[in-house]
């Protein structure tokens, strides 16, 4: 069967990169091709020496793939010898995995230092005997959508507007584990999760949410950073579930984040963490009627 690889890293998969997805899906129907996403792995920015965060990992980029309907990926070797292959030697490699087809947006960048452009790609694939696609980016009021942008909102609690541009609610998953079990001597039992280094960190602070428990959804509400009141600067997610179903260790979760509720405070008592609490509750309740 014909092949046909969809270039770019897809760290978000925010609606631009749907629109190249839908478009690459379409043309792999037409020619009775099977579309592939060509990815890399969690550590690609690190080992380029660049800081930002992944805001999705691999295995959930993987997992949002498969809701829309794309199920194959080739993961590109992040090592520091296959990153330093200049376009050509990066194109040959490509070509080596039988590629039909490319599509790609007009920004696509590869190689050594991002060297190869658009142009070097259509060149080097005909003469190749491989089509190229080149799909138009995505703007919004004149601006083009990118993670940059999604970054940057989600490092300033706007996980609304961030949604807009996703396509889809961001999320932290992870294994519930052991806790303080404050949460649980004041009234407001929490699942805790680790955030892994990779993953990008969001504005701290408490925010409505809805956390799946096997598959079973349910509003809560969730705090993001560290933990004053009980003199923890732990920096991991806490998830009090209303309506609490109980908590089971080792029970794999999602928290997808609706809204910025409030900033971390330091209470002077217990008490008083547990009236705002109650507070935060009653908004989360108004805001998702």
């Amino acid at each position: 069967m014909n092949k046909i690889f969809a270039l770019g890293y897809f760290d978000s998969i925010h609606i631009g990169h749907r629109a190249l997805l839908r478009e690459g899906m379409r043309i792999a129907q037409q020619n009775n091709a099977k579309l592939y996403v060509v990815t890399f792995n969690d550590n690609f920015l690190s080992v380029l020496g660049r800081r930002e965060e992944e805001i999705f990992l691999l295995e959930e980029r993987k997992k949002i793939l498969n809701t829309i309907g794309i199920n194959d990926l080739i993961v590109l070797p992040t090592d520091k010898d296959f990153l330093s292959k200049g376009k050509d030697d990066f194109l040959i490699y490509l070509i080596s995995q039988t590629p039909s087809f490319f599509i790609c947006g007009t920004d696509y960048r590869f190689g050594k230092n991002a060297e190869g452009t658009i142009q070097d790609l259509v060149y080097f694939s005909e003469q190749n005997n491989i089509e190229v696609y080149i799909e138009n980016l995505l703007e919004i009021n004149g601006n083009k959508v990118s993670s940059s942008e999604i970054r940057d909102l989600l490092k300033n609690g706007k996980t609304d507007k961030a949604e807009n541009l996703l396509g889809q609610k961001f999320f932290y998953s992870g294994k519930v584990k052991h806790g303080r079990t404050d949460g649980h001597k004041i009234g407001f039992p929490t699942l805790n999760i680790d955030i892994p280094s990779e993953k990008i960190k969001i504005k701290s602070g408490v925010y409505v949410t809805e956390t799946t428990v096997e598959n079973e959804k349910y509003l809560s509400v969730t705090n993001v950073g560290a933990h004053p009141t009980f003199n923890d600067n732990t920096f991991n997610v806490e998830t009090h579930i209303i309506g609490n179903p109980g908590i089971i260790y080792g029970t794999d979760i999602k928290v997808e984040f609706y809204s910025y509720i409030r900033g971390i405070k330091h209470f002077i008592s217990k008490e008083d963490l547990a009236k705002q609490i109650k507070k935060d509750i009653i908004y989360a309740k108004e805001v998702t009627k």
